[in-house]
């Protein structure tokens, strides 16, 4: 049986509240959404979040599963898998195989799909707290961080869509915002309810933003679980770019089963600076050197986007990292050196956009990359985004790379060449 537990123990929200199967799915024809009767979206600020849980969508990607069968919103991991690459559906398997089994999934299903939601809740939330955030990533956007918004206007206009709906960027006092702000959703207090509700199953909490740890409501939370002698049995995971830690956060963490930390970087020094604009890798390296140290149960990791711009640098990464010699850093033993995930959208940003040629060239540099240590690891996962890169050919998009790239140097007062030679070197001209 072809089987993830996500659609059996799990629940995601978008930036906008709108409820997924999973960030993954956002690759879908539909991207993911689960829609009701009526074919609008369920939305965590107003909807019944039970009653989404036996939505029509995820009836059929369970009966697809049972029928070993992949459903088009899974489209992701299909193609992840088919490039050797260790997508999401293989980890979450292992990591709930102790709580759900394929064949404890089939047995507990009803033909059409239904679960019951009582004798399955939710143990395992990811929720996307809107889109504030102090970075405006190059492979990122309005929808995701609401610093992008000036850029937005500068290279795409004062408009952009976010799931079915129209935004519109406007300006106030000097500062851009949008109109009907839909990122707000977490601020009703019926969510917070249904997840107090919800609290005594809960053993996963995935908070993402925008930037994450700028939402106080989810530190509000948290303390609410330590006041209620919940804490020591969830783990928290939150994808940070750590670029600012709030003072409590130490003194909340360490009172939970486990800290996971998907530490955001995508290159080491000016590389990642270009990329994650407007970071400073040095209060970055700092901030990671001081959750290897804190007190409590963490499990830090390096969650890199490989793209067009970082492709070439993976071994700088990998070299970078085992020079650390971190004592938490992808330490686990079924973490590999750096946990990579492809970049499949925008497809001009992706590594597949790159002509024939550079291709080769790229593929040629990253065989020859030498590591000192964990070399058969560092080399198969440099094979596996090689093989992704070769694996459909979107050059005709390469004229949209550079018109996109030139248009944020001038905007943002940089250029390619100084801050990654290495790239505008074989592609420059």
């Amino acid at each position: 049986m072809l089987f993830c537990p996500l659609p059996w123990i799990f629940q995601a929200v978008r930036n906008n509240g709108d409820v997924r199967v999973c960030c993954q799915a956002n690759q879908g024809p539909d991207r993911g959404l689960i829609r009701k009767p009526d074919n609008t979206i369920y939305n965590a600020e107003v909807d019944d979040l039970v009653e989404a849980r036996n939505a029509q969508k995820m009836k059929d990607i369970r009966v697809a599963m049972i029928n070993d069968k992949w459903h088009p919103d899974c489209v992701r991991c299909e193609k992840e898998e088919a490039s050797g690459i260790r997508s999401r559906f293989t980890y979450e398997e292992e990591l709930w195989r102790h709580y759900i089994t394929a064949d404890g999934a089939r047995i507990r299903t009803e033909p059409d799909g239904t679960i019951n939601t009582d004798s399955i809740p939710v143990v395992y939330y990811d929720l996307r707290f809107g889109n504030h955030c102090n970075l405006k990533c190059r492979s990122c956007g309005p929808t995701d961080s609401d610093a992008w918004y000036g850029d937005q206007v500068k290279v795409w206009g004062d408009t952009y869509y976010d799931t079915a709906c129209e935004m519109k960027i406007i300006k106030i006092d000097g500062k851009y915002q949008v109109e009907n702000d839909i990122y707000k959703w977490y601020e009703n207090e019926g969510f917070w309810d249904h997840l107090n509700n919800e609290m005594p199953n809960i053993q996963h909490v995935h908070m993402v933003g925008g930037e994450p740890l700028l939402i106080n409501q989810q530190f509000d939370f948290l303390e609410r679980c330590i006041d209620r002698g919940y804490a020591h049995r969830i783990s928290i995971e939150h994808n940070s770019n750590i670029t600012y830690i709030p003072d409590k956060a130490w003194d909340i963490w360490k009172q939970f089963k486990m800290i996971k930390i998907g530490t955001s970087i995508d290159g080491v020094g000016k590389v990642n600076d270009y990329i994650r604009y407007p970071s400073k890798w040095e209060k970055i390296e700092s901030n990671l050197r001081k959750l290897d140290e804190a007190e409590g149960n963490f499990q830090i990791w390096l969650a890199i986007t490989v793209q067009a711009m970082n492709i070439l640098h993976l071994p700088e990464i990998f070299k970078w990292k085992e020079d650390q010699k971190f004592k938490r850093v992808n330490a686990a033993a079924w973490q590999p050196i750096a946990s990579l995930h492809p970049l499949h959208s925008p497809d001009f940003l992706s590594a597949k956009v790159f002509p024939l040629k550079v291709k080769i060239k790229i593929a040629d540099e990253l065989v020859k990359a030498q590591f000192n240590e964990n070399k058969d690891e560092a080399k198969a996962l440099l094979d596996q985004y090689v093989s992704f890169m070769f694996q459909e050919d979107y050059s005709h998009r390469f004229d949209k790379f550079w018109e996109y790239t030139n248009k944020l140097d001038e905007i943002r007062g940089q250029k390619l060449q100084d801050y990654i030679p290495e790239l505008y070197e074989l592609i420059g001209e």
